[in-house]
């Protein structure tokens, strides 16, 4: 579930109207957002912060364009979507800290999106190697991916990976065909 949060986050923050504008937030995983909400929430706030930018994302992005038998970053299996809510519960809960990617989250205006899913640990080489190769999808709103029959990290990586070939103001939503054609 690391891997998943640590994509979300990043790519989440990436798309917020003060640097990508994807998304109708800004600044909600910034310094400035850290300041307002840990006055009223101090040992839950950035879990409470990251789930808030989850939603506006994920709505948004099945706004515009929400192929069918198909899975994004933001849109993945209930049994995946779950697990990551009780990791999250866990961590909140242990007061866990992610002070790397707080970091990351900070700087990504100066890197860019994929400089900071590497320095994540999130990228290997091949996914890397692949990004040249992906193609936008016919209807121009989407960035297709390999089909997948299942969600791995490799998946998730590129999946967040692919949003790099969208630019400010201008998403196209990184998309994973689901093998056989039917959620898992």
């Amino acid at each position: 579930m690391e891997t998943l949060f640590k994509c979300r986050l990043i790519v989440g923050r990436y798309g917020e109207m003060d640097l990508a504008k994807w998304w109708n937030t800004s600044g909600i995983l910034s310094q400035l957002g850290s300041k307002v909400a840990s006055r009223g929430l101090p040992r839950t706030e950035f879990y409470g912060r990251a789930r808030a930018l989850f939603a506006v994302a994920s709505h948004r992005t099945r706004e515009f364009f929400s192929p069918p038998d198909s899975y994004t970053l933001w849109s993945l299996p209930p049994h995946i979507e779950n697990a990551l809510d009780e990791s999250m519960l866990r961590w909140a809960h242990e007061n866990r800290e992610w002070l790397e990617i707080d970091k990351l989250l900070i700087e990504l205006k100066l890197g860019g999106l994929e400089s900071a899913l590497n320095l994540a640990g999130v990228l290997s080489s091949s996914s890397v190697a692949q990004l040249p190769r992906l193609k936008t999808g016919p209807e121009g709103k989407s960035i297709r991916l390999s089909e997948v029959s299942e969600i791995t990290d490799e998946s998730l990586a590129m999946l967040a990976m692919a949003f790099s070939r969208s630019s400010p103001d201008s998403l196209l939503l990184p998309v994973a065909p689901i093998k056989g054609g039917r959620a898992k």
